[in-house]
């Protein structure tokens, strides 16, 4: 079975930043091969792994970052999604090439 394109949409709610940053392009890759478009939850808060050994967030990045390192895969979009518990997360949009 291929995969390509095999799904409209993708989603990673509380994922992205529990992905080591040496897996992050590979994750996206992989996203962007099986969907045409994706809605992300991406953390900007809160103590990395880089910070704290014991935080298992290893992606805590502005949302700029998270922007141009997702432009490499497709047209991004900051989205506004009524969920109150996301306080330190954005929400993202792309549309994979």
């Amino acid at each position: 079975l291929d995969l390509e394109k095999y799904f409209d949409l993708t989603t990673a709610f509380e994922i992205t930043e529990h992905i080591p940053k040496d897996k992050i392009e590979l994750f996206y890759k992989n996203c962007a091969y099986i969907s045409k478009s994706h809605i992300c939850s991406v953390h900007y808060g809160g103590q990395s792994h880089d910070d704290n050994p014991k935080s298992n967030h290893y992606n805590v990045s502005s949302v700029d970052w998270w922007k141009k390192f997702l432009e490499k895969f497709g047209d991004v979009e900051q989205i506004r999604l009524p969920i109150p518990m996301f306080t330190e997360s954005a929400f993202l949009r792309v549309d994979f090439y």
